[in-house]
């Protein structure tokens, strides 16, 4: 599949595009997030400890079911990224098919 990404990303316009390029953006998908990306993500800066004794463990609960979420979501983007490129290969093959098979049994260029 590494091999048709670049292929396609070549047929688009870019020439220095290298296999170890598509393999750390798909590795970069499958790391989980340090609870300073989801502060980051967020927007929220760390609280400080106060009496609220009732309140850290829902606190708790809320980063941990968002850090579920947010590591949901970056598979499904992954996922999703496989697909569009297998589609986009699939799409290339058949347009590759249809230039072969006009030029080879009508003589001619589409």
């Amino acid at each position: 599949v590494n091999r048709d990404i670049v292929s396609l990303a070549r047929q688009a316009g870019f020439d220095e595009l290298e296999s170890e390029d598509i393999e750390d953006v798909l590795a970069s998908h499958t790391e989980e997030l340090t609870n300073e990306d989801l502060q980051k993500l967020t927007g929220h800066s760390p609280v400080e400890d106060g009496d609220d004794d009732e309140e850290q463990p829902q606190r708790t609960l809320i980063s941990k079911r968002l850090a579920e979420s947010l590591n949901m979501f970056q598979q499904a983007m992954q996922i999703t990224l496989v697909l569009e490129t297998i589609l986009l290969a699939f799409v290339y093959q058949d347009l590759i098919d249809l230039v072969s098979n006009a030029v080879l049994f009508e003589g001619r260029v589409p």
